[in-house]
């Protein structure tokens, strides 16, 4: 702010802001790839346990308080985001894949998440990495896997040890968990 002071109010707000966004982002970034990372892809804990409480909550505090500058700066670009879920240590291949809004990705742990290519994903989707039973115990049964030329519509849920195969069309609002998707027989 020191530095832009000399500037107009009106010039030194929008630079401030976008400062703020990008320091924002790097910082939640950080923190997602070496204080928080991965998980067990065979998870079971209790949920009121340190495993728990490290891998999700944690992940979920960084991405609640730093989301407005993270959905800020990379909503827009379609092709950096899957370099950076590349670099928190996804699986992705970065060969057209279309991602409408970053931040649902990034709730879930790295490890657990693996998408091919030509994927469209569209907004507002809910990635679930993890299941509770009824007992207090957080499962998680393996990652989420999309897929090569699969297209997944707005405010549809994952959950854990879904594997969408290839040629795969999900709808708007639309559940799907491991036992979901039949396989097509050739």
């Amino acid at each position: 702010w020191f530095q832009l002071c000399w500037l107009p109010l009106y010039l030194s707000l929008p630079f401030c802001w976008l400062i703020w966004s990008i320091l924002g982002a790097c910082t939640s970034l950080i923190f997602l790839r070496f204080a928080i990372g991965n998980v067990d892809q065979n998870f079971s804990h209790p949920i009121n346990s340190w495993q728990f409480l490290y891998g999700f909550w944690l992940r979920h505090l960084v991405l609640n308080s730093f989301g407005s500058c993270l959905s800020t700066v990379f909503d827009g670009l379609t092709s950096l985001t899957p370099l950076i879920l590349r670099w928190l240590g996804a699986t992705i291949e970065t060969n057209n894949i279309e991602i409408a809004d970053f931040l649902p990705l990034l709730f879930v742990p790295p490890n657990l998440l693996e998408i091919q290519r030509d994927v469209t994903i569209t907004s507002e989707i809910c990635f679930i990495p993890y299941d509770v039973t009824i007992y207090g115990q957080c499962v998680v049964t393996g990652p989420i896997r999309i897929g090569c030329r699969c297209f997944l519509g707005n405010n549809c849920v994952l959950r854990s040890g879904v594997c969408v195969p290839n040629d795969v069309l999900i709808g708007s609002l639309t559940r799907v968990d491991s036992s979901s998707i039949v396989p097509r027989k050739s």
